[in-house]
């Protein structure tokens, strides 16, 4: 069958218009000039309304996915900020727990500073500070100061600072790095007009509430108080997704500064969260270290106290299980199902923009994910995460290690636990019994994460600084046992502030302010303040301290 005469010479003249674009060779398109790296500290996954909680937190991130990809799975190194931070700007594994960077390994910024991009940090998180080596490579950083008694992760400028930042330097290429900590504990905005579901706290979910009840049914010792903790446990997580929506709101002024800048579209955006929050899924270890907290301090024990709130100790999927956004140019709109971590955020962000990538980084680029999600789960067997006292991985197939080091079986009463995720998102079942070949094999998959993570930081005087110490009491991350007392640093502190420090601190940091105390002059006042501990001091051990101090 011939072709018309007009559609043959269609045909002909593109044929003719190919063959002259053909001739000359493509471009590559720039690589984007404006990278803004967000983290919500201690955001859980499944809290946001774009990962399909049933409340509107996040109208402003569901929009940001709508963008770019969402990845279900995606898993922080670490439950507690410091390491899992230490991992992210250094793109390697943790062996160790560790509060700074490595001296000797490139981070994040560095690579963009170097590569002439203007840098800025915009920190609301203490812990991630000059003394951890947090400022490497940046122009501008903000990062608060704290003391015990005012925790400033939280505070509502009418401007965002970064968003005011990326403006004025909107001329320029830029990587901005943005810390915001509106979920971290005490919950709830501190604004009062801020506050909309703490009016009027929603029920718990069922299964949380049932699980809440039965609990309370047949606890190792009685508990008390059974509907004011429930009243207490709905308040307070009402408080956190408050917050979850100031962040979403901190966010959206970031966007918002893109788009009036027409900047929008050819920016990278990841927004991810350095670890999640217990939110009193499960019982915070009743033979370990913060039951006992409670004993010392005196205070009666109800399901509030006793179930786990906060983070740092454990390795549950609610503690680990975080957000992770990208939205880049060119990249469409998609879902990944696989297990990703926060280790790949850092050579992502190399590929996106065409920067060189250190040999050091151990993480993948997620974009291999976008493209090839079979080959991802095939050649990423597993995610992996630590703390001091455990580590845990988490299969492509969904099953979930949690194996106690000794200091985890022995401080915690931590025992191996082993769930099926797809049968059992809460984790309620623990299979380690029934599955030794596979507790075998998924024992082996940490070993060899621990083998090539970095090492602790444990002896290096920058670790225990006292500003260290101040953002650690200040985030409860000491109180709460994820991390040793600043021993030697106390030697650098003046009486009046381990003083200051000593009531409703933890009991090893208690017991170290004692030794302290026992070594220098007080005066007289101050030899009243220590009767006046000695009268109150419930361990032994330090009540022996208390008496020698004269």
């Amino acid at each position: 069958m011939s072709t018309s005469t007009p559609l043959r010479a269609s045909l002909l003249l593109s044929l003719f218009l190919s063959s002259c674009s053909s001739s000359e060779p493509e471009s590559d398109p720039a690589p984007p000039k404006h990278v803004v790296l967000i983290v919500v500290d201690t955001l859980r996954a499944d809290h946001l309304s774009s990962y399909g909680y049933e409340l509107p937190t996040s109208p402003h991130l569901d929009q940001l996915t709508k963008d770019g990809v969402r990845f279900e799975r995606a898993f922080s190194q670490s439950s507690w900020t410091a390491p899992s931070m230490v991992s992210l700007m250094t793109g390697c594994y943790l062996g160790e727990e560790r509060l700074s960077l490595p001296q000797e390994l490139p981070v994040i910024a560095e690579l963009f500073k170097d590569a002439g991009y203007a840098t800025g940090a915009f920190i609301h998180n203490p812990i991630i500070n000059s003394d951890n080596g947090f400022q490497r490579g940046f122009d501008e950083f903000n990062c608060p100061k704290v003391s015990k008694h005012n925790n400033p992760t939280k505070g509502y400028p009418a401007v965002e600072p970064a968003a005011a930042w990326i403006a004025e330097h909107a001329s320029e290429s830029t990587f901005t790095y943005v810390h915001y900590s509106d979920p971290h504990s005490p919950y709830g905005p501190q604004s009062e007009e801020r506050q909309h579901w703490m009016k009027d706290p929603p029920v718990l979910s069922d299964e949380l509430e049932d699980h809440l009840r039965a609990y309370e049914a047949n606890p190792p010792e009685k508990l008390g108080h059974l509907e004011n903790s429930i009243e207490q446990i709905r308040v307070s997580i009402a408080g956190y997704n408050d917050d979850v929506v100031q962040s979403d709101l901190r966010i959206s002024q970031i966007m918002d500064c893109l788009k009036e800048h027409k900047l929008y579209e050819d920016s990278v955006i990841i927004v991810t969260s350095d670890h999640g929050e217990g939110l009193w899924t499960r019982e915070g270890s009743w033979n370990g270290s913060h039951r006992r907290q409670q004993r010392i301090m005196g205070k009666p024990i109800s399901l509030y106290n006793l179930m786990k709130k906060g983070h740092g100790i454990h390795l549950h999927s609610e503690q680990i299980h975080v957000p992770l956004i990208l939205k880049a140019p060119e990249l469409q709109h998609a879902v990944v199902e696989s297990a990703v971590e926060g280790v790949d955020i850092f050579p992502t962000l190399l590929e996106l923009c065409d920067l060189p990538r250190p040999a050091s980084i151990q993480g993948r680029s997620l974009l291999d994910a976008v493209n090839d999600d079979t080959s991802w789960k095939e050649s990423r067997p597993f995610a992996f995460s630590t703390t001091r006292f455990s580590s845990t991985v988490i299969t492509q197939d969904g099953w979930h290690l949690i194996l106690p080091n000794q200091l985890g079986e022995c401080q915690e009463s931590m025992v191996p636990e082993l769930y099926h995720i797809p049968s059992d998102p809460l984790e309620r079942k623990n299979l380690a019994e029934e599955q030794p070949a596979l507790m075998e094999q998924l024992t082996s998959y940490i070993s060899v994460r621990l083998e090539m993570g970095l090492s602790s930081d444990k002896g290096l005087e920058l670790t225990y600084t006292p500003t260290n110490q101040d953002a650690l009491l200040a985030l409860g991350y000491i109180d709460d046992g994820i991390v040793e007392a600043a021993i030697s640093a106390l030697s650098d502190r003046t009486v009046e502030s381990m003083l200051e420090y000593y009531l409703g601190s933890a009991c090893v940091l208690r017991l170290e302010i004692a030794r302290e105390l026992a070594k220098r002059e007080l005066n007289k006042e101050q030899l009243e303040q220590v009767q006046a501990f000695l009268a109150e001091e419930s361990s032994q051990v330090i009540y022996d301290v208390l008496r020698t101090i004269r």
